[in-house]
């Protein structure tokens, strides 16, 4: 029973987490030491405490502080019990929108996991919402593929074009947009108790070209360079070609450390959860639900640490290998030939005249 507002827990019998044995330690204590001193605090202990403050927050009638905490807890640890919280917070705060999302993703959950007391309460409180939530309907005169609506920054697809779509209470924008043309935007207001509000996007305008998009047209009157005026060769060392096993060895080090760090985390959220388990179970079943919950997510902590701090290894012994066979060798120097021909007069002797003409090439 969360907050005593009439949901029920799920009793019944529940598997210990299993313990974490040497394996796990061996995650914990390098990930430890190659991550060094850059371990964060386990998200569930973080998560509990804001869900106390928040059912304190609640009961003091600071509605909004308690649910700000709530979707906070929720964020950091995920549970079906903490959702359901949250969606009567914003019941109460006036957010039916946000609140009828929330019951149906907890209906959701509750049904996957089998939990028919809790299904039968979201949806019991989805029915108190019938015809209550808020609502917009968006009409699109001219519907385009690459065309992309967003209410407050969220995106809209296409399928819910012209549907009813839930908002709470507030201020809104609507913003369209598409490639090479110019965007527009409406602001509209959502008024609790009110008729749906319908927005009408308009076909997008064409973009103007920007200044200076031409091309110049070639010169054709132009000149030939002179040998005075030719370009000459750079003086600048050539690059050396990198051998490609070294960027991909520095991307295969990244991976491990990301690897290694995740397989810590979720390590020591293992650890933090079977503490949970410890105290709320015994050895043949759980006596509340936080109990059940935390049983399961330490079964999935620890799966999740095993398999990155396994692929973080492996990636940690892949870099090593390409970068130690990584041969760089410098680039050829660039060989360019610049012609051209220039003239001298000869000097006149007697009634004929001679000309000679030189050329050269570099």
């Amino acid at each position: 029973m969360l907050l005593g507002w009439g949901f029920p827990s799920n009793g019944g019998r529940c598997g210990r987490a299993a313990r974490v044995g040497l394996k796990l330690l061996f995650v914990v204590t390098t990930g430890a030491r190659v991550a060094a001193g850059q371990s964060e605090l386990p998200a569930a202990p973080v998560a509990e405490g804001l869900f106390q403050q928040a059912k304190a927050s609640l009961a003091a009638g600071q509605v909004a502080e308690a649910c700000a905490k709530f979707q906070e807890s929720q964020h950091l640890d995920p549970a079906l019990g903490t959702l359901l919280n949250l969606a009567l917070c914003h019941e109460r705060q006036g957010k039916l929108a946000s609140a009828w999302s929330e019951l149906t993703d907890a209906a959701a959950m509750a049904e996957r996991s089998g939990q028919l007391d809790r299904l039968r309460f979201a949806r019991g409180a989805l029915a108190k919402l019938e015809g209550k939530v808020p609502q917009m309907l968006i009409r699109v005169a001219k519907r385009a593929p690459d065309l992309e609506l967003r209410i407050d920054g969220q995106s809209i697809g296409q399928a819910a074009w012209g549907s009813p779509i839930p908002l709470d209470p507030g201020i809104h924008r609507l913003d369209a947009t598409a490639p090479h043309k110019q965007p527009w935007a409406r602001s509209f207001e959502i008024v609790a108790g009110a008729s749906p509000v319908t927005l009408e996007v308009p076909a997008l305008v064409a973009a103007p070209e920007p200044a200076g998009s031409t091309p110049p047209s070639p010169d054709t009157n132009a000149s030939p360079k002179t040998l005075s005026e030719a370009p000459l060769l750079s003086s600048a060392p050539p690059a050396a070609i990198h051998d490609p096993r070294r960027t991909w060895g520095y991307a295969a080090g990244a991976l491990g450390i990301v690897g290694v760090a995740a397989g810590t985390y979720f390590g020591f959220t293992t650890i933090a959860k079977q503490n949970i388990v410890e105290e709320n179970c015994n050895a043949a079943s759980c006596r509340n639900q936080t109990g059940m919950d935390a049983d399961r997510a330490a079964h999935r902590a620890a799966t999740v640490a095993d398999v990155s701090f396994g692929i973080g290894l492996a990636a940690v012994i892949a870099s090593a290998y390409l970068l130690l066979t990584a041969d760089d060798a410098p680039a050829p120097i660039p060989i360019r030939h610049i012609e051209a021909s220039t003239s001298f007069p000869a000097p006149e002797a007697g009634p004929r005249a001679a000309r000679v003409e030189v050329s050269f090439v570099f």
